[in-house]
């Protein structure tokens, strides 16, 4: 049902950046963007909370017993479900940003923010939150399959926005992150024209470099990672083709 409401709604907004707020102020998140949960990657975030609000002004595509979808002007949907909708909603389309949309159902709410331009979800953090500094990710390792090479990383608090390079016997083989990021204080600042996508969709866990060449034999892999103010680590890795 949430995937034919996705597809339903693909035409009807158009893409422009702005902050949205946090859905449920001084809830405590209990699942991040990208873990894995009896297989399955949580394409959001759970919150413990009580009351859930509006994270922005938009218009309601979809209401139901336990989950409400909202839509806004710049193509991103907001999607709230483990959710007793209010009955408020099922009398107006129009949701004013902070309104209040009911209470969780077991006092957890699941949050979602799908690019309907980009047909994929966000991690909600880097549209509602401050980046603020944080340890470096973990290269946990890599792995190399069909011409994808992966990257895994771990860490405390991760929001995803990295620059992850990858050197295959000393060569610059492919870089994903960010280049047209600036930052005002802890706000992030993002050239909606420009900028990589792949910082915005980055996900806890792993990032993907598809279309990577290996040699046969060993191969052996950097992976530098270089995080918002600049800070590195780096992982020494073979891989055997």
């Amino acid at each position: 049902m949430r995937r034919l409401i996705l597809l339903f709604c693909f035409m009807m907004v158009s893409f422009s950046l702005y902050a949205f707020d946090f859905p449920a102020p001084g809830g405590r998140i209990t699942a991040s963007f990208g873990s894995i949960d009896r297989g399955q990657f949580n394409t959001g975030i759970d919150i413990q909370t009580d009351n859930v609000f509006a994270s922005e002004a938009g218009e309601v595509l979809y209401y139901g017993p336990d989950f409400v979808a909202v839509a806004h002007d710049d193509s991103i949907l907001t999607l709230y479900s483990q959710l007793a909708v209010s009955e408020d909603i099922s009398r107006d389309n129009q949701i004013r940003k902070g309104q209040n949309l009911g209470r969780t159902k077991g006092g957890i709410l699941h949050f979602e923010m799908y690019d309907l331009k980009m047909d994929r979800f966000i991690n909600p953090l880097l549209m509602t939150e401050r980046i603020k500094k944080s340890e470096l990710p973990q290269v946990k390792g890599i792995s190399f399959e069909g011409g994808n090479l992966s990257v895994y990383m771990a860490g405390k608090g991760l929001l995803g926005l990295y620059q992850v390079q990858v050197s295959v016997d000393g060569q610059v083989v492919s870089t994903l992150g960010f280049r047209t990021i600036q930052r005002k204080g802890d706000l992030l600042l993002l050239d909606s024209g420009a900028f990589e996508y792949g910082t915005l969709y980055g996900r806890e866990g792993a990032f993907t470099f598809p279309g990577i060449q290996l040699n046969p034999g060993e191969n052996s892999v950097d992976i530098i990672v270089t995080d918002f103010y600049g800070k590195k680590v780096v992982f020494h890795g073979r891989i055997t083709v």
